[in-house]
């Protein structure tokens, strides 16, 4: 089965990728280990996309954007936009901080649409295993 919840990303340029990377890969590997459930009907994955501004390309506005339904890819996907200012700079711990509240507002619209899609049939186990995988990396070492 795959991961319910999967986040890629664009980055603006090297240094955004090396800032905020850490916390991707992190978040990924929660989510692999702690979301094994089939909690949708046809759903097959929620994907964000962080899109972390650099020197290279610049994303806006912040914050959740682009919700989107794909029934062909059976995928919701939202986009998490990441300004510089957020990053450059910032300690380890304050980027995992706002990534961690960036990632809880999009997954409360991911689920929100798939609710609205009629396609949850394990919306208490969702909820408690996403908040397992973020409360373990909110509460790990930078």
């Amino acid at each position: 089965m795959s991961v319910p919840i999967e986040i890629s990303a664009q980055y603006g340029d090297s240094d955004s990728k090396d800032a905020v990377r850490p916390s991707h890969r992190a978040m990924n590997e929660l989510f692999e280990e702690n979301l094994r459930g089939r909690y949708f009907q046809t759903i097959q994955k929620l994907s964000i996309v962080f899109r972390v501004s650099g020197s290279i390309w610049k994303f806006e506005p912040e914050g959740p954007d682009h919700l989107r339904y794909s029934r062909r890819d059976k995928e919701i996907t939202i986009d998490l936009v990441i300004p510089e200012s957020r990053w450059r700079g910032a300690a380890s711990g304050e980027i995992r901080a706002y990534v961690a509240q960036g990632v809880k507002r999009c997954f409360e619209l991911l689920v929100a649409r798939a609710k609205k899609e009629k396609e949850i049939i394990d919306e208490t186990g969702l909820l408690a295993d996403f908040q397992k995988a973020i409360t373990e990396f909110e509460n790990a070492e930078p």
